[in-house]
């Protein structure tokens, strides 16, 4: 595919290739490398300026095929290109290393990219590792239909160009991302994921790419992306919500709530902003919360008011507790609210079978009142613990009530 660049944008501070490059590798070492190329061009164009009136002469015989033939010239074959690599990466320092490389890549033709890529592996640079990211970055920067041509069907190499891509022309980078093909790759939920947490500041942009997705798709990839937030007035959340389609209000307030680093931040948003989380989002919620603070979720469980977000946030606080193997205590949480517990949600939290706590999960089988549910988890159950400890579970088996037609089938070889 042939994509085109618009190089007449307006380019925003933060989405400048600095920026992306910085993302990618080390801020200082970017930064360094930046003043120094462009340091480096000021001086030598000052030099020319200086020298221009004297050296009239000088050029005309330059020009003469005599002197062309003995003026110096740059040597870009593949082995002189690695030993140009290998000289600019031989000191340790970082800072340097990546001034340095890119330096270099100021110069390099359209031939030198694919070159330099493959030299950078072959003189002891891992693939895929912060040299080739840096460089690959560099070329997007230069000529984004070359890079991406490159990249292929390579996952991480086309992630990094098209975050590089992002800094540079959003939109051209969104349709590709968003076309038919690349809908189709494995990593497309990831790229997607990762584009929307580059561009997550620019809420109009993102708003109609989100919008443009299917419902199932959009899941996926706000599963994947992961920005960072920091606690706000809940009036400006309220701005930030309002730029949102309707519909998206809900998965963005739950994108921005993960983007959070302290859980009483979410739940103050969660509360703020009720009727557009909706229940399935406050199960996550609670869901992670308990795992890290079991007091504060089970004290906040306590606090909300009854009705189905209360019920989403107890079954988090169920879910979160069982797969963490904290298995006492999803018991007690358990039974503290009868009014929300249900045999089949009891039938889900059994599947997390743990072998310490085997004789607590199989006490709580009988509370199941449909039979054949309560006959596949005694068999799912047993079955784990006969596989992980035979002796412990076999006598287990002689001293408790099991159905008959259990025991039949794990007798069975």
């Amino acid at each position: 595919m042939i994509l085109s660049q618009n190089k007449n944008k307006q380019m925003k501070p933060h989405v400048i290739t600095t920026a992306i490059v910085i993302s990618l590798l080390a801020a200082s070492a970017w930064c360094v490398g930046t003043r120094y190329t462009a340091d480096q061009r000021r001086n030598e164009a000052s030099a020319s300026t200086r020298a221009k009136g004297s050296t009239t002469n000088a050029v005309d015989s330059a020009s003469s095929p005599a002197h062309r033939e003995e003026a110096p010239r740059r040597e870009t074959g593949p082995q002189t290109l690695a030993s140009r690599l290998r000289s600019a990466l031989a000191t340790t320092n970082s800072s340097d290393r990546t001034r340095t490389l890119l330096a270099m890549a100021e110069d390099f033709t359209a031939e030198d990219w694919p070159v330099a890529m493959v030299a950078l592996v072959e003189i002891g640079m891992a693939e895929s590792g912060t040299e080739q990211q840096l460089l690959l970055a560099a070329w997007a920067d230069k000529d984004v239909n070359a890079a991406l041509a490159w990249a292929g069907n390579n996952d991480w190499a086309t992630t990094v160009v098209v975050k590089a891509w992002l800094g540079r022309d959003p939109d051209a980078a969104l349709s590709y991302l968003l076309s038919p093909e690349r809908k189709r790759n494995s990593q497309w939920s990831v790229q997607m994921g990762s584009a929307v947490k580059d561009l997550v500041s620019d809420t109009p942009r993102i708003g109609r790419t989100l919008g443009s997705l299917s419902e199932r798709e959009r899941r996926f990839v706000l599963q994947q992306a992961r920005p960072v937030f920091r606690a706000e007035d809940m009036g400006v959340v309220g701005k930030w919500l309002d730029v949102f389609d309707p519909a998206l209000r809900g998965e963005m307030l739950a994108l921005r709530m993960r983007g959070l680093s302290r859980f009483e931040d979410k739940s103050a948003l969660a509360h703020a902003f009720a009727d557009d989380l909706g229940p399935r989002h406050y199960g996550a919620l609670y869901q992670e919360w308990v795992v890290a603070d079991k007091e504060a979720a089970t004290t906040a469980l306590r606090a909300m008011d009854p009705g189905d977000v209360k019920k989403a946030a107890y079954n988090g606080v169920l879910i979160g507790l069982f797969q963490n193997q904290r298995m006492a205590e999803a018991v007690e949480a358990f039974r503290a609210y009868p009014e929300y517990a249900s045999e089949q949600m009891l039938g889900e939290l059994l599947l997390y079978f743990n072998l310490k706590d085997a004789e607590l999960l199989l006490s709580l089988v009988p509370e199941i009142k449909n039979p054949g549910l309560k006959l596949a988890r005694y068999r799912e159950l047993l079955h784990e613990w006969l596989q992980a400890d035979a002796p412990a579970a076999r006598k287990w088996m002689e001293e408790n009530e099991v159905p008959e037609q259990v025991r039949r089938q794990l007798a069975k070889p």
